[in-house]
C-alpha cells in the first residue's frame, strides 16, 4: 500500500486537541512532575470534568498554577537563571572537568 505525500502530511501533522484533552493532559503533565499536589489534581478532575468553561473550574485550575509558581512549565529542566552576572551565565557556574 502506497502512501501519498498528502496522507502522509496528514498523518505526521499537528493534531488539533479540544479544550478539554488540553486541559485534561498540561493537568496531568502538571501532576507526573511534582508540579501541583495531588489534592489540586483531584479537584480540577473533579470540578472540570463536566464543563471547563465554569468560574469553579478556572478558579481551580489557577489554585493549581499557584502551586507550581513562576517557573516555565514547557521547559522545566532548563536551569533557572535569576540574574545574568559578568561571571556567569544562568544560575550554576560549570566548568568542564574532562571525562
Amino acid at each position: 500500500m502506497s502512501l501519498t505525500f498528502a496522507s502522509m502530511l496528514f498523518q505526521i501533522g499537528n493534531a488539533f486537541v479540544d479544550d478539554q484533552t488540553f486541559i485534561s493532559g498540561t493537568t496531568d503533565y502538571y501532576w507526573n512532575h511534582a508540579l501541583i499536589s495531588d489534592e489540586a489534581v483531584v479537584n480540577i478532575r473533579k470540578i472540570c470534568h463536566s464543563n471547563i468553561y465554569t468560574i469553579e473550574c478556572a478558579s481551580a485550575r489557577e489554585k493549581g498554577a499557584s502551586e507550581y509558581g513562576s517557573i516555565n512549565v514547557n521547559s522545566i529542566y532548563s536551569p533557572l537563571c535569576h540574574e545574568i552576572s559578568n561571571s556567569s551565565i544562568g544560575s550554576v557556574s560549570y566548568t568542564f572537568r574532562g571525562l
